[in-house]
């Protein structure tokens, strides 16, 4: 079984959910339980960072598309922030690098608040 580190903060109205090691199938329910927590409220504002995120596999990519359509449902938003080169390279190749909001860094993401989409479209 990888293994999957999973780090959780609030700081100024945005719930921070840390990732570290590999994101596949054996792990993916203990990531969507984490993401339906921080995504039960209204208007949720989630950053997922994936800086030492060696890996992610299908099961991984749809615990995050599924959190995102939770997000959207309460007008909230989820940003993807630095993905290691790896999971930048699989968010490319299957076009989430389009429907997520990806940013180099959390000041980025910061900045880029107010330009975040807050509905899924699909």
């Amino acid at each position: 079984m990888a293994e999957l580190y999973l780090d959780t903060r609030h700081a100024d109205g945005i719930a921070h959910l840390g990732l570290r090691g590999d994101f596949d199938a054996d792990n993916a329910p203990r990531v969507q339980e984490a993401l339906a927590t921080l995504t039960d409220r209204d208007q949720p504002t989630i950053f997922v960072h994936m800086a030492d995120l060696k890996y992610i596999d299908s099961a991984g990519l749809g615990v995050l598309v599924g959190a995102l359509k939770q997000a959207a449902a309460r007008s909230g938003r989820i940003a993807l922030i630095q993905p290691s080169p790896f999971v930048s390279r699989v968010l490319r190749v299957t076009a989430l690098d389009k429907v997520f909001s990806v940013f180099a860094d959390e000041a980025q993401a910061l900045a880029g608040l107010s330009s975040m989409p807050t509905a899924f479209s699909s």
